[in-house]
């Protein structure tokens, strides 16, 4: 018995070390992501540009592309949902604004996952598992970008001295990107590897929701996942050419693919994810000597109406959500 409770007890402290030490280096990479935007702004006169003459058409075409970008996201949810349950597009579109609310509030985002199943009248467990693997078709299209952008920026814009280097670490990401795809396939090794991760129950329950997905509507989903990228990035190139026009499209794209890689792989907590998305970009863009203060103001844009704008409306439809089902059930 003392054996057993000790085993126990090791495995509590084992968490919380763990979860701990995630926190001390979310908070560290908060603290040096602003203080590199300080001290790169702090040497200019930061004042937010306003939008250039001529610039209003390319300015509406870019907040149109708000719509289609969460129409694609809510789009990919419905089609994975669609297995199980039987629901509409705008009943998607509401259970994806909503979690995008949730997500925005808990730590990771973890409240996306669980919170646009709240939409579903059965089958929540398996909305969450549809959520997740939705995520995972988008990262993965932002990893596949994020190699391309890597091999790009070594061939075109690097020295030949670090060449090498940058086709390493393109090869690193690819292999990444092709060990990630391989999690959704039939192979023994993974299903060991979940089965000691998220334990025996749970993982027949993964199991077995993914299992009701076919080769074609996974494909369908990451092509989706692959269009919104697109989608999102042609916003981002849209606003670098009306703040920063001495910029290619080239220079666009490959900083663009680099950012969001880097931000995607760099642990941040709901303050630093602004900070952190703000210096990655400084950063990236400083190879193509792009001023610091219009880099940071469009990375700036870009958080407001694809995150904090649908993060507004999210709230307004969990708020109705809660109401009318306080209402219905009254």
């Amino acid at each position: 018995m003392h054996f057993y409770m000790k085993n126990y007890i090791q495995t509590i402290q084992n968490k919380l070390l763990s979860k701990t030490s995630l926190f001390i280096l979310k908070f560290l990479v908060t603290g040096l992501a602003w203080w590199y935007i300080y001290v790169k702004l702090s040497s200019e006169d930061f004042r937010l540009q306003t939008i250039p003459e001529g610039s209003f058409f390319l300015v509406c075409l870019v907040l149109l592309l708000v719509f289609a970008n969460w129409f694609i996201e809510a789009r990919k949810w419905h089609l994975l949902i669609l297995v199980f349950q039987k629901i509409s597009f705008f009943r998607a579109l509401k259970g994806a604004l909503i979690g995008t609310t949730l997500g925005f509030i808990t730590p990771n985002r973890i409240g996306d996952i669980g919170g646009r199943s709240v939409v579903l009248k059965t089958d929540k467990k398996r909305g969450m598992v549809a959520t997740s693997i939705g995520s995972f078709m988008q990262l993965s299209a932002t990893l596949l970008f994020g190699v391309l952008g890597i091999i790009l920026f070594s061939v075109v814009f690097s020295q030949s001295k670090a060449l090498l280097l940058y086709l390493c670490v393109a090869c690193v990401g690819a292999m990444l990107v092709f060990f990630l795809s391989r999690i959704l396939y039939k192979n023994h090794v993974w299903q060991r590897l979940l089965l000691r991760i998220i334990g025996k129950l749970y993982y027949r329950r993964l199991l077995q929701t993914v299992q009701l997905y076919s080769s074609k509507r996974l494909f369908h989903v990451f092509f989706l996942g692959i269009v919104r990228y697109l989608v999102f990035s042609f916003q981002y190139i849209l606003l670098l050419f009306i703040f920063i026009p001495e910029l290619s499209v080239v220079q666009s794209f490959v900083g663009i693919t680099l950012t969001y890689l880097f931000v995607t792989l760099i642990p941040s907590s709901i303050l630093g994810e602004l900070g952190v998305r703000g210096s990655v970009s400084v950063f990236v863009f400083g190879f193509f000597a792009a001023p610091p203060v219009l880099v940071f103001q469009v990375s700036l844009y870009m958080w407001l109406i694809n995150l904090a704008f649908p993060v507004f409306v999210g709230t307004l439809l969990l708020l109705e959500h809660r109401m009318f089902s306080h209402w219905h059930d009254n």
